[in-house]
């Protein structure tokens, strides 16, 4: 996420949909959900293996989107991260 500035308008940029990305950017936004996170893509890589598929993965870069709309929006809540 360092290498993406804020905005003049104060937007925080979209991090790179990357486990790397993610974790860097919920360690700046909402770093009390880092470790569910990383839980969350365990989950997500052991369901792919078992199901043979790489939706779970895909569904794990998501959560980039979630965390950008929440923190832009300056709510008092925490994304809540889906299972």
């Amino acid at each position: 996420m360092s290498a993406q500035p804020v905005s003049s308008a104060g937007e925080i940029p979209m991090p790179p949909l990357t486990p790397e990305g993610l974790r860097a950017a919920v360690a700046q936004l909402v770093p009390s959900r880092l470790e569910q996170l990383n839980e969350h893509l365990v989950y997500a890589a052991t369901q792919a293996q078992e199901l043979n598929s790489l939706q779970p993965l895909r569904s794990f870069t998501e959560f980039g989107a979630l965390i950008d709309a929440e923190a832009t929006r300056g709510r008092d809540r925490e994304p809540q991260w889906p299972r």
